[in-house]
C-alpha cells in the first residue's frame, strides 16, 4: 500500500475491487459450470482414454489445471444440477430474495453430493437462519440435513506415507511444528463462526460480513495447502526447487507432482 494512501482511502478502494473481482466471477460462473459438467462427462465415459491413461494427466496437458481444479468444477456443476431441482414457491414465505446458490464454486460444490430428495431440506435449514448464504453456512446445513458432513470437494485419495520412517532433522522439524498452522486454521474457522452469527446483529451493519468470511476462507485454504504432507518425491528429502529446499511437499503438490511420469517411478522405486 502507498505511504500516501490513508486507510479509508485504501478501504474504500479494496470495496470497489471486490465489486470488480465478484462482478467477474459472477460472470464467469456459468462457462465454469458448462466446463464442469464436459469434464463429469469426459471422466465418466472415459473418454480420455484414447489420448492419455489418466483423466489427470489429459487435463493438465489440453487444459493446464490440475486435477483438483479439474474436481472442483466438476463437484460445482454436479451441485448446480442438484439445485435446478428445487422448488421455490414457499421461499419468499421467509420474507428473503431468492438467493444465488451458484455464484461461487465453493458455494455450489457443497450441494454435490446431497441427495436430490434432501434438497429441500437443506435450503429450508438456510432460510430459517436468515443470514447470508456462504459455503460454510451451506456445509453447515448439509451435515444438519443428512446427519454427516459432506465429502469433499477433492475425490478420495491413497494415504500416502506422510511421515516416512526416517526423517532427516530439517524435515522431522518442520513436520513437528505443523501444529502451528493447525492453530491458525482453528482461529479462522472461530472467526467465521463469529462472524456468521453477529451479522445480522446492530454492531456488524456496516461490517461486510460475507466479504470477511470469504476472506478468512482463503486464509483457511492457504494454511492447509501449506502443511506437510509427504517428502518430496524428486529429492527425497535432499532439498530442491520443487520443495523449496525443504524435503517435504504439501498434500495438494503432492498429489499433483505423483501425476507426473518421472515421480509416479520414483515413488514405484521406493515402494509407496
Amino acid at each position: 500500500m502507498p505511504d500516501d494512501i490513508t486507510p479509508a482511502a485504501a478501504v474504500k478502494r479494496r470495496d470497489e475491487l471486490i465489486v470488480v473481482i465478484r462482478k467477474v466471477t459472477r460472470n464467469a460462473m456459468p462457462l465454469i459450470l458448462q466446463a464442469g459438467a464436459a469434464l463429469l462427462e469426459i471422466k465418466e465415459s472415459a473418454l480420455y482414454r484414447f489420448t492419455h491413461g489418466s483423466f489427470e494427466s489429459f487435463v493438465r496437458d489440453y487444459f493446464e489445471i490440475t486435477k483438483q481444479d479439474a474436481w472442483r468444477y466438476i463437484s460445482a456443476a454436479k451441485g448446480a444440477e442438484n439445485i435446478k431441482m428445487l422448488k421455490w414457491e414457499n421461499f419468499g414465505q421467509t420474507g428473503q430474495a431468492q438467493p444465488n446458490l451458484t455464484d461461487s464454486v465453493a458455494k455450489a460444490s457443497e450441494f454435490a453430493e446431497v441427495p436430490r430428495e434432501r434438497m429441500q431440506e437443506v435450503i429450508d435449514v438456510l432460510c430459517e437462519k436468515q443470514s447470508p448464504i456462504t459455503a460454510r453456512s451451506v456445509r453447515a446445513a448439509v451435515a444438519t440435513v443428512t446427519g454427516m458432513k459432506p465429502p469433499p470437494v477433492d475425490p478420495p485419495q491413497p494415504k500416502a506415507t506422510a511421515k516416512p520412517d526416517v526423517l532427516l532433522p530439517k524435515v522431522r522439524e518442520d513436520f513437528e511444528h505443523s501444529h502451528i498452522l493447525d492453530s491458525f486454521i482453528s482461529k479462522f474457522e472461530e472467526m467465521v463462526g463469529q462472524i456468521e452469527e453477529l451479522s445480522d446483529t446492530p454492531i456488524f451493519s456496516f461490517v461486510p460480513a460475507p466479504h470477511c468470511v470469504a476472506d478468512l476462507e482463503n486464509l483457511i485454504a492457504a494454511f492447509k495447502f501449506a502443511k506437510p504432507y509427504a517428502d518430496c518425491v524428486f529429492c527425497q528429502q535432499q532439498g530442491c526447487a520443487r520443495c523449496r529446499d525443504r524435503g517435504w511437499i504439501p498434500r495438494p503438490l503432492y498429489h499433483a507432482m505423483t501425476d507426473d511420469d518421472q515421480a509416479a517411478s520414483l515413488l514405484r522405486g521406493k515402494g509407496k
